[in-house]
Formats: structure tokens, C-alpha cells, sequence
């Protein structure tokens, strides 16, 4: 049973897809605070730093700068897919 103040209203939004562009603004922002921490490191980011906004394209480009595997990528292209598809 669900509690008196579930808001239904919130949950068909985030079923059907309304906020979707939430999404979006959380993996861009997340790729800029990437960046800007490897950067911190003492990591040269000017190649991958245009990249940001591109969010797979990012994860790529970095994967291959910091000479690591695919796997957030490819993660990500699943969870997209999955997403896309709406097979979740």
C-alpha cells in the first residue's frame, strides 16, 4: 500500500519520460566535474575537454587519454540503449 502523500503526479512524469532532460544535465555535469577534477590532478584535459556535453563521446576520449578500458562507455551505451528502447 502506498503512503497517503505519494505523488502519482511525479511518478507518471518520470515513467513517461517528462523529465528526461534531467538526465541530460546530470551526465553533462557529471563529464564537466570529471574533467575538471582530472585536470586538478595534473592531467593535460584540452583534448578531452570540448567533448564534455558529448557525454559517450567523452567517456570514450578519456578512456582512451588515460589509457583505460571501455567500460564506462560501453556502460553507458547499454544503460542508453536499455533506456531508449525502454526495455527497463
Amino acid at each position: 500500500r502506498q503512503s497517503p502523500d505519494f505523488d502519482w503526479d511525479v511518478f507518471n512524469a518520470v515513467g513517461s519520460g517528462q523529465l528526461f532532460f534531467v538526465t541530460v544535465i546530470l551526465n553533462i555535469a557529471l563529464s564537466i566535474l570529471d574533467e575538471r577534477k582530472l585536470r586538478k590532478a595534473g592531467w593535460d584535459t584540452n583534448k578531452i575537454r570540448g567533448m564534455v556535453w558529448l557525454v559517450p563521446v567523452y567517456l570514450f576520449k578519456r578512456a582512451k587519454f588515460l589509457e583505460q578500458n571501455l567500460s564506462y562507455f560501453i556502460v553507458w551505451l547499454v544503460a542508453f540503449g536499455l533506456v531508449f528502447f525502454n526495455i527497463v
